[in-house]
């Protein structure tokens, strides 16, 4: 589509693959996932694991995404999509130095879960997400969950 060729893909730089052979759901187009351009700042590789780590819960249903079960998932992949510049009303800037995560065959609930435990995982606060099947970009606001600690 015009969105895809747009935003996803052209001149960009693919870092990391995660690849699942289940089938994907036709209907279930996917999306990306923009976070803004300092959320990387430990490091890409750091980055890269944090994904991998957020995808590997998800895959085997473990907290924070106990109820997935088996996701018809094919591919997720790390790197530099985003063309454009933006700045979100928290200040996050997004451009071509964002890291964006493109998962395939998941409906809008679904990358909206994953999208909270990546920001959680991350510590980001703000992320685009462009969904593809009803080709809509919106911005995100997370408020990472405060871990309790033992007195």
């Amino acid at each position: 589509t015009q969105f895809e060729k747009q935003f996803v893909v052209q001149d960009s730089r693919v870092i990391a693959r995660i690849e699942d052979k289940t089938a994907a759901a036709p209907d279930k187009k996917g999306g990306l996932l923009v976070f803004a351009a300092d959320a990387h700042a430990g490091g890409v590789d750091t980055f890269v694991k944090s994904v991998k780590k957020a995808y590997h819960q998800w895959k085997q249903g473990l907290p924070p995404f106990p109820e997935a079960q088996k996701p018809a998932l094919s591919q997720w992949t790390i790197g530099n999509f985003f063309t454009k510049s933006y700045t979100a009303d928290t200040g996050a800037v997004f451009n071509e130095k964002s890291m964006g995560i493109e998962i395939t065959a998941l409906d809008f609930t679904e990358l909206m879960d994953i999208a909270e435990s990546l920001c959680d995982a991350c510590k980001q606060e703000t992320l685009l997400l462009m969904e593809y099947t009803q080709n809509k970009i919106l911005a995100l606001s997370y408020k990472p969950q405060q871990k309790e600690q033992s007195v």
